[in-house]
């Protein structure tokens, strides 16, 4: 069974799988990214994508709205030799930092999971460098998995 078919399967089995991104060399040796989205609500799985003129593409719901940050964003973007796509408004951020010369660490650093309870959907981030893909860095913002304990007075 192809690793395709697998993930096929997996993914057609999972009432939510969520989002994810994927990076990787195929066996002839090019380089493959991809990014898919799922919704829990109607309004989410209603969602399309959309190339910008300026060759973005663009993640947004299918009726014409104002602006929702957890439903509308961008998927991906190049910015000089950078190709940066990924789940949420992060991908924006980061395309800005890296065309104002940030190095990609740096440009990944400090982004926040999505604010959307019980869930808190991690931010996924791929990031490419060159022409071949030759070089790419993967980052996740997530919420931390401790419990964190409030104490009043």
């Amino acid at each position: 069974m192809s690793s395709a078919h697998e993930l096929n399967n997996t993914l057609a089995d999972n009432h939510y799988p969520g989002r994810g991104v994927l990076w990787c060399r195929t066996g002839d040796g090019d380089t493959l990214g991809g990014y898919f989205l799922t919704g829990r609500s109607p309004a989410s799985q209603a969602r399309t994508l959309h190339r910008t003129p300026e060759g973005a593409l663009i993640v947004a719901p299918s009726e014409s709205r104002e602006h929702d940050h957890l439903r509308h964003c961008v998927a991906a973007r190049q910015s000089g030799q950078w190709l940066v796509f990924g789940n949420g408004e992060q991908v924006a951020t980061v395309a800005d930092r890296l065309g104002s010369g940030e190095s990609p660490a740096p440009a990944l650093d400090g982004l926040d999971y999505e604010p959307d309870p019980p869930i808190f959907t991690p931010r996924l981030t791929v990031v490419a460098y060159g022409q071949d893909g030759g070089r790419a860095w993967l980052g996740a913002a997530r919420r931390s998995s401790g419990e964190a304990q409030l104490q009043t007075d």
